[in-house]
C-alpha cells in the first residue's frame, strides 16, 4: 500500500479481484462493512466482496438481517452473492422458540414446560409492510416450508426456525404464517403470491393502504362477491378489523357502508368473539362446559382463546383450567365477553346483585375504574351504603389497595360508605393505613393511595398497635423487610408524621432505605441530623411512633455502627430498586454521602463500591457513567480494580474515559467473575457478532494474559460453546493452534452448522452427525 494511505480512484480499484477478495478475507465482517461505508470508490469495490465473504455457511449473517429487518435489497444482495436460502447456521433463541411454541403456532408446541398465560393477552405483532415482499423473495429462492405442517415435531420446527424464513417469521402471528404455508408453492411455480395472498397478507399484517392498493389493482381478477369476498371478509372480521370490512364492503358494492354496518344495538363494532359465543349458544352449548362441549369448537379456535384452555393461573396464583365460559372471560380481561358470559348463566342460580357484584369485583381487579363506576351508576347498580354490603365492600378496598390502584380507590371512597368505622372482618385483621404500608404492591402509588385513606378519615389511632401486634418490635419483620422500604418512598414519611402516625427520629436504618428508595429530601434530613457521626446515639425509646427494628434480643442494634456506615454506599450504588424517575437524585444522594467521610474503598463481600457501580448500575441506570465519574473523583481505587479483575485503564487522565472504558469492559461480566480469566470467558460466552471487538479491547490492553496460552485456549472452548465464529477467530490471532477439547465441548453443549463448517474447514474431525 502507499505511504500516508490509498487514495481513492487510483490503486486500489486497479487491483485484480482475487487479490481484494485474499486482502478483505483477512478482515472481519464488520471491518469490511465500514471500509465499503468509508466512500463511493470502496463502496463500490468492497460492497460486492462483503456479501461474497458473508455467502460462506460459517457467516451468512447478512441473510439473517435481512430476515429480521424486513430489508428487500439486502436479502437480494445475498441471495446474488451465492447465500444458500435454506441456511441453518444461524443460532436459535431460546426464548423466542419458547414464544413460538407455546404462543404464536400452539398446534406446534411440543411438552417442554408450560409458561404462564399473558394476562391480559399481548396486542397483536405489528408486521412491517415489506414483510410480503420479502417472505415472497425468499420462497421465489427456494425456501423450505415443507417441513413445517400441522403434526411438526419441534425439531423440525427449530430446524425451520433456524433458517431466514424462519427467523423472519417467528415473531409473526398465526394467520399471517397460515397464508404464507398455504400458498408458497404458487410462488415457486409462479414466481410471486396471486392477489388473493397478497390481500390476504395486507389483513393480517394490519395494512389497510396496502390493502386499498391490491384492490383497486386487482378488483377485477378477485371474486369479491362470491368465495374470494367471503374468506377475505372472514380473515379480517376474526381480526376484529371494522376498518378492514368496511374498506372490502365498499370494492365489493361500489358504495360506502352506512354507520350501522356491523355493529350491534349499542353501536359497538360487533365483534366475531362474541358472534361466536351466540351460536354457539343458539346451538345448544353449555357455558358450564366449553372445555368438553364439542359446539364449542369454533370459540376455542379464536386467536389468544386457545392459551386459556391449557391453564389458567387466577387472581389467587392457583393453576386451574378455566370450565366455564365466565372462567375465559376474566382469564382473557375481556369486558364484553364476561358481561355476555354472566348474562348466559343458568336463570336458576343466578342473582341480578351477585352479578353486578362480580362484575364489579373484576373491573376493580383489572384496574378499570371507569368501568367500575359505570356498573354503579346503572339503574340496577349496587348501593355500596347499604348495610348488608358492608363487609363485602371491605374485601374488596382491601384487596385493590393490595393491588396498588390509586383511581380504583380514590372511587370506591367516593362511593362508598364512609370508612372510618370500617367492620372488623379477617380481610382486615390490622387497621386500613397499617395494611397499606404492609402490603401495598405498588410503591409509586403507595403516598397517593395514604393520602385519599388520610383524607376520607381512616382510623389511625390503632396503626402501631396493630403492627405491634402481628409483627412484634423485637423480630422487626414489617420494618425491616417491607414496611421500611414503603416508609422511605418519597413523601411517604413526611405524610404519617403530619397525621401523626410516624413520629420522626434519626435512624441509620431510615437512611439506609431512604438511600435504597431515591428518597434524597430524607437522606437530606437524616444526614443533617448527623446519623452518620460517630457520637450518634439511636437508642429506640417509646414515644416513637413507627421505630426500625431492634436485633433478636431487642436489646442490640440491627447493624453495628461501623457495619452500617461501611454497608451505606454499597447499599446505594446495588440499585435493587431502579426507579427512572429518581435518576437524578441518586447522583446527589451518592454526592452526599460523599461528603460525610464514608471509606469510599471499604469491601463489602470482597467487592468495593466501584465494583458494585460498574456491575449493577449499568444494567438499570441512566446516570451510571455520571455516578461511576463522581466515586472516581472522590478517590476510589481503579487500581484495585484492575488488580481485581485483570485489565489495565488505557488513560487515567480523564474520570469520564475511567467510567466509560469500566462500563464498556465489564458490560459481560457478572458480579462473582473477577479473575481475569473469568473476565474473559464471560466475554466469550456471548454469541453476539460485536463479541471479537471486546476480546481484542481487552486484550490490548491486558498483555500479561498472553503468558498464559491455558487461559486462551479456555477462552476458545467458551467461543465454540457459543456457536460465535467472530470470536473463536479472534482469540486464534492470541494462540498457535486450537485445544484438544474443543470438538468434544462443542458436541456436548449443541454445534451448530455454522461452527460445523469453520471446524472442518481447519481440519477438525467434525461431521454432520454431531448437529444439535
Amino acid at each position: 500500500m502507499m505511504q500516508g494511505g490509498l487514495r481513492t480512484g487510483t490503486t486500489l480499484d486497479q487491483l485484480p479481484r482475487e487479490i481484494l477478495i485474499d486482502i478483505a478475507s483477512c478482515l472481519f465482517l464488520e471491518d469490511i462493512a465500514h471500509l465499503s461505508a468509508a466512500n463511493r470508490t470502496f463502496y463500490a469495490v468492497f460492497d460486492p466482496i462483503l456479501y461474497l465473504i458473508d455467502s460462506k455457511p460459517y457467516f451468512s449473517r447478512s441473510i439473517y438481517w435481512a430476515a429480521e429487518n424486513a430489508s428487500i435489497a439486502v436479502a437480494q444482495k445475498a441471495l446474488a452473492a451465492g447465500t444458500s436460502v435454506n441456511e441453518q447456521s444461524n443460532p436459535t433463541p431460546h426464548n423466542s422458540i419458547r414464544k413460538l411454541q407455546f404462543s404464536t403456532w400452539p398446534e406446534f408446541s411440543s411438552r417442554l414446560p408450560a409458561i404462564r398465560a399473558p394476562r391480559p393477552l399481548a396486542k397483536r405483532i405489528i408486521i412491517p409492510a415489506e414483510m410480503a415482499a420479502l417472505v415472497e423473495l425468499l420462497l421465489q429462492a427456494g425456501a423450505d416450508m415443507t417441513m413445517v405442517d400441522g403434526n411438526a415435531l419441534a425439531a423440525n420446527l427449530n430446524s425451520f426456525h433456524a433458517t431466514p424464513l424462519g427467523y423472519a417469521m417467528y415473531c409473526v402471528d398465526r394467520p399471517y404464517f397460515r397464508a404464507v404455508q398455504g400458498n408458497h408453492a404458487e410462488v415457486r411455480s409462479n414466481g410471486c403470491f396471486s392477489p388473493l395472498t397478497r390481500a390476504k397478507l395486507a389483513i393480517v399484517g394490519g395494512h389497510l393502504s396496502q390493502l386499498q392498493d391490491i384492490l383497486a389493482l386487482y378488483a377485477s381478477e378477485l371474486d369479491l362477491k362470491g368465495e374470494n369476498g367471503r374468506e377475505l371478509h372472514n380473515l379480517a372480521y376474526k381480526d376484529d378489523r371494522q376498518d378492514m370490512c368496511r374498506c372490502l364492503y365498499y370494492w365489493t358494492h361500489g358504495k360506502e357502508a352506512d354507520s350501522s354496518y356491523m355493529c350491534d344495538s349499542t353501536g359497538r363494532f360487533r365483534r366475531y368473539l362474541i358472534d361466536c359465543v351466540q351460536r354457539a349458544v343458539e346451538n345448544g352449548a353449555i357455558c358450564a362446559n366449553v372445555q368438553t362441549d364439542n359446539k364449542w369448537s369454533e370459540f376455542r379456535d379464536i386467536e389468544g382463546i386457545h392459551v386459556t384452555f391449557r391453564y389458567w393461573i387466577d387472581d389467587l396464583g392457583k393453576r386451574r383450567r378455566p370450565t366455564t365460559l365466565t372462567d375465559v372471560a376474566i382469564c382473557i380481561r375481556d369486558r364484553e365477553l364476561l358481561e355476555l358470559a354472566i348474562s348466559l348463566e343458568d336463570e336458576t342460580v343466578r342473582n341480578p346483585e351477585v352479578d353486578q357484584l362480580r362484575l364489579l369485583q373484576c373491573a376493580l381487579s383489572w384496574g378499570d375504574a371507569t368501568w367500575a363506576e359505570s356498573l354503579l351508576d346503572d339503574k340496577e347498580g349496587l348501593d355500596l351504603q347499604s348495610d348488608h354490603l358492608a363487609e363485602t365492600f371491605v374485601e374488596i378496598l382491601y384487596n385493590v389497595i393490595h393491588k396498588g390502584y390509586a383511581n380504583c380507590v380514590e372511587m370506591l371512597i367516593r362511593r362508598g360508605p364512609s370508612i372510618t368505622g370500617l367492620p372488623r372482618t379477617v380481610e382486615s385483621r390490622r387497621s386500613i393505613i397499617a395494611e397499606t404500608i404492609m402490603y401495598c404492591q405498588s410503591r409509586s402509588s403507595l403516598v397517593v393511595i395514604l393520602e385519599h385513606l388520610l383524607k376520607a378519615g381512616a382510623d389511625t389511632t390503632q396503626v402501631f398497635a396493630d403492627l405491634e401486634r402481628w409483627y412484634p418490635k423485637n423480630t422487626g419483620y414489617w420494618l425491616s423487610g417491607i414496611g421500611l422500604r414503603m416508609l422511605c418512598q418519597p413523601g411517604c414519611m413526611e405524610l404519617l408524621e403530619q397525621h401523626g402516625i410516624c413520629v420522626y427520629r434519626p435512624h441509620r436504618l431510615y437512611l439506609l432505605a431512604a438511600c435504597e428508595q431515591h428518597n434524597y429530601a430524607l437522606v437530606r434530613r437524616l444526614v443533617d441530623d448527623g446519623v452518620l457521626q460517630p457520637d450518634f446515639n439511636e437508642k429506640p425509646t417509646p414515644t416513637i411512633g413507627l421505630q426500625p427494628m431492634t436485633g433478636a434480643h431487642g436489646d442490640e442494634d440491627y447493624m453495628s455502627e461501623s457495619l452500617m456506615n461501611d454497608y451505606m454506599l454499597h447499599a446505594h450504588c446495588r440499585n435493587r430498586y431502579p426507579n427512572a424517575k429518581y435518576a437524578a437524585d441518586d447522583v446527589k444522594i451518592l454526592q452526599l454521602l460523599l461528603t460525610q467521610g464514608l471509606d469510599i474503598n471499604k469491601r463489602h463481600f470482597g467487592h468495593s463500591v466501584l465494583e458494585y457501580a460498574c456491575l449493577e448500575l449499568r444494567k438499570r441506570h441512566s446516570h451510571a457513567e455520571e455516578m461511576i465519574c463522581c466515586l472516581i473523583e472522590n478517590g476510589a481505587d481503579v487500581g484495585a480494580m484492575e488488580e481485581d479483575m485483570g485489565f489495565t485503564v488505557p488513560d487515567k487522565s480523564d474520570s469520564g474515559v475511567i467510567s466509560r472504558y469500566l462500563l464498556d469492559i465489564t458490560s459481560h461480566v457478572k458480579a462473582g467473575d473477577r479473575l481475569p480469566l473469568s473476565v474473559l470467558q464471560t466475554i466469550c460466552r456471548s454469541d453476539k457478532p460485536t463479541t471479537r471487538k471486546r476480546v481484542d479491547l481487552f486484550m490490548a490492553h491486558n498483555p500479561d494474559i498472553l503468558k498464559n496460552k491455558t487461559w486462551i485456549y479456555d477462552a476458545m472452548i467458551q467461543a465454540a460453546v457459543a456457536n460465535n465464529v467472530g470470536t473463536l477467530q479472534a482469540l486464534m490471532r492470541y494462540a498457535k493452534g486450537l485445544p484438544r477439547g474443543i470438538v468434544t465441548a462443542t458436541r456436548q453443549h449443541g454445534l451448530r452448522l455454522r461452527m460445523l463448517h469453520f471446524l472442518m474447514a481447519l481440519g477438525l474431525d467434525c461431521k454432520e452427525t454431531d448437529l444439535y
